[in-house]
């Protein structure tokens, strides 16, 4: 099968109206009106400590309406001991939800981010990680990946069915 290779002048229009599309997904939300975003995002941590920290991240950026408030959140850290990857951290998270979401799993998407890690070659977003990263452009001023994220996936939500699980990583 042929590779098509798109040029960078044809992705900039796509990618502008991805940001238009997330724009106007959080005035809805900020309206309080339905917005068909992801029901449950969770966002994977390395340990209790980086978990912590991306709670406060994603309460903050709530409150500044970089990110969608009509949706639930949950950080779930990777357990103690030895690393566990995104292969482990998604069997995590999907125990999890089974537990939080028990008779309603099926009626809800998920999206889960892969964002636990310490950040060795990027020592600058060692606390913060990189999925809070500040980006020089995006969909608001002042975007880190997480709305990047948010921006480039906001059209996949209402074309999957409830109880679908999307993995993505953070980076």
């Amino acid at each position: 099968q042929e590779v098509t290779m798109v040029r960078p002048e044809e992705l900039a229009p796509i990618q502008q109206r991805k940001f238009e599309r997330y724009r106007e997904l959080l005035r809805k939300d900020k309206l309080g009106d339905t917005i068909g975003f992801w029901d449950v995002v969770v966002i994977t941590a390395a340990d209790d400590e980086q978990a912590e920290i991306y709670r406060e991240q994603v309460r903050w950026r709530q409150e500044l309406g970089q990110i969608p408030s009509s949706c639930t959140y949950h950080v779930v850290p990777d357990p103690p001991g030895c690393k566990i990857g995104n292969g482990g951290a998604t069997l995590v998270v999907l125990d999890y939800l089974r537990t939080e979401y028990q008779s309603n799993f099926a009626e809800k998407k998920y999206l889960v981010i892969h964002a636990g890690g310490y950040s060795q070659r990027t020592p600058q977003h060692s606390v913060c990680g990189k999925i809070f990263a500040p980006l020089p452009v995006g969909p608001l001023p002042g975007s880190s990946m997480l709305e990047m994220c948010f921006a480039m996936l906001c059209d996949i939500p209402s074309r999957v069915f409830p109880g679908a699980v999307m993995i993505k990583c953070g980076d």
